[in-house]
């Protein structure tokens, strides 16, 4: 992925100028140091910034503010990649190819970044108004708790906090309800001075642009609102996990009131993102279950009937693989013990051709498509400036990919190793749900 570099008062601003799109984005992207708290403030503050603000004091008179702009839109995220936490704010505007002559969308759009962050709906107190607070803290709790209806996504957190108890990687789960409860308006004011005051920034804009008129908006935002001091302050942080899990050969089990169990398996490959094995591991996580032509969905699934559905998800971050299955109480032991002689398998080197060709083809399938995604060609543009001389274009690894060979595959095989084994087991005859 090509791009321009510019700099306005230290600040980095990478243009990625295409035509593919008929949108183009400008994007503040403010880093911090990770922890819990700062984590689930910004999960709380990104939906009170994107309610209303003060000049735009309701949220209809923002929206309707935002129609009047071609129908601008706004999204602020909350991420985290390893130690790093990430609030970004984009704005996706129509291309001024479409608008009237005199309309300037590139300015409206750091005006709005500027009145979205700047701006926020504040009492006279200089505080968030309480009722707001407890209306997005109640929303984000019952987002949390409708998990519990899903079993597999329950299973799956649940697997995750056992394996990385008190870690950043539990951290991101943002599901600790006790703690969501303790975050008052006064809380959250503090977190937004410090995320103002001590982010540090870069500008991202893609799409067709006038950059010397952004880069002077942006500059001119930059000198009004940014402390210099913290600018490029994070640049050492880790954007690769850095916690090692807790594996124990003991299962965990939770039992609740439903008709089907869930099995969720967690694996370590300590492979990350750009790693030398990367490519390989991708594959073999595909070959594994990541697919319906995976090797534990045909078997266990399709050939012996242990599961109602059977998958397997790599997470390049921490190195993890989880596999998570739906299974009748019965079949549970057999779905294991079946899962981990399919990975012995690939470990002794059996051969399973024709499904790492379908896999390789499934991989560039996707990466090819995921061209197609402004939202993903933004986060790939951000990969590339976090991993630095780390990152891999979708060009370079999908020729990583068509070059691994099979025997490539079965050496990433070894290197995973069972972690920690959950089962949330259901059963349908009981009084009422226990707390799993």
């Amino acid at each position: 992925m090509e791009y321009t570099l510019a700099n306005s008062h230290q600040t980095l601003i990478y243009q990625f100028n295409t035509s593919q799109f008929k949108t183009s984005t400008i994007c503040l992207v403010m880093n911090l140091p990770l922890n819990e708290d700062d984590y689930l403030h910004g999960l709380i503050l990104k939906r009170l910034l994107l309610k209303k603000t003060a000049k735009f004091n309701t949220p209809l008179k923002l929206a309707s503010r935002l129609r009047d702009l071609y129908d601008m839109r706004v999204d602020i995220d909350n991420l985290s990649s390893g130690d790093l936490h990430t609030l970004l704010l984009r704005v996706s505007f129509i291309d001024s190819y479409y608008v009237e002559e005199d309309t300037n969308l590139e300015n409206e759009a750091v005006d709005v970044i500027e009145e979205i962050l700047f701006n926020p709906a504040l009492k006279a107190n200089g505080q968030f108004n309480e009722e707001d607070v407890e209306v997005e803290k109640r929303a984000i709790i019952d987002e949390i708790s409708s998990v519990y209806n899903r079993k597999m996504a329950y299973a799956f957190r649940k697997l995750i906090h056992i394996m990385y108890k008190d870690t950043n990687i539990e951290v991101l789960l943002g599901d600790k309800i006790e703690r969501i409860n303790t975050i008052t308006s006064e809380s959250l004011i503090d977190f937004y001075q410090k995320l103002i005051s001590k982010s540090s920034i870069y500008f991202v804009t893609m799409g067709k642009l006038n950059n010397q008129l952004v880069c002077e908006k942006v500059s001119n935002l930059i000198e009004n609102h940014f402390n210099k001091n913290y600018i490029n302050n994070y640049d050492n942080i880790s954007v690769l996990a850095t916690d090692d899990p807790t594996c124990t050969t003991d299962f965990t089990k939770d039992t609740v009131k439903t008709n089907q169990s869930v099995l969720a398996m967690g694996f370590t490959t300590d492979i990350r993102t750009y790693d030398e094995d990367y490519p390989a591991m991708i594959i073999a996580n595909g070959m594994f279950g990541g697919y319906f032509h995976s090797e534990l969905f045909q078997i266990i699934r399709e050939k012996y009937n242990f599961a109602y559905a059977i998958s397997s998800s790599y997470n390049s971050i921490n190195g993890s693989i989880i596999v998570i299955a739906g299974v009748d109480n019965k079949n549970m032991v057999k779905a294991k013990e079946l899962t981990l002689d399919i990975l012995n398998q690939f470990k002794e080197g059996a051969l399973f051709e024709q499904n790492f060709e379908l896999t390789k083809t499934s991989i560039i399938s996707e990466l090819l498509q995921s061209e197609d995604s402004r939202y993903t060609q933004l986060l790939l543009l951000k990969s590339n400036i976090d991993f630095k001389d780390r990152f891999l274009t979708n060009t370079e690894l999908i020729e990583k990919i068509k070059a691994t060979t099979y025997n490539d595959v079965i050496n990433v095989f070894k290197k995973i190793n069972l972690c920690h084994t959950y089962f949330l087991e259901g059963n349908s005859e009981m009084d009422g749900e226990t707390d799993a």
